[in-house]
């Protein structure tokens, strides 16, 4: 039992990887372009009590679970550590993704919509 439901985690984990592709930049619909390694800041939440809407902890394979990061980190920079951009658009999604760290967190970013609610504020 607990060896098929490792191997559907690991299924989910990898098909969920090949609808990405791997770049080293990306231009953004408002004509800016981030590459890996640029840096970028933290706005505020633009969900209910400054919640982000579009920036989430990196599901893995020990937590599969999609978690909004926490508030209160707006006003810090980070630098973007990886950017994967979607193959072909899924419902509303479009666009790319970008992981970042905050210590040994790792999080995802819908950029396109983090930068048009600006919780990502890049420079």
């Amino acid at each position: 039992m607990r060896g098929t439901i490792l191997s559907l985690v690991l299924l989910f984990t990898i098909s969920s990887y090949a609808q990405f592709k791997k770049v080293d930049a990306y231009a953004v619909s408002n004509g800016t372009t981030i590459s890996t390694g640029d840096a970028f800041e933290l706005g505020q939440g633009s969900g209910q009590n400054d919640t982000y809407l579009y920036i989430s902890v990196k599901p893995d394979i020990t937590a599969h679970t999609v978690y909004p990061m926490r508030k209160g980190l707006e006003g810090r920079k980070f630098k973007v550590e990886l950017i994967r951009e979607l193959k072909n658009p899924i419902g509303e999604f479009r666009g790319a993704t970008i992981i970042f760290k905050n210590g040994k967190t790792r999080y995802l970013i819908d950029i396109e919509n983090a930068i048009r609610t600006k919780e990502v504020i890049l420079p």
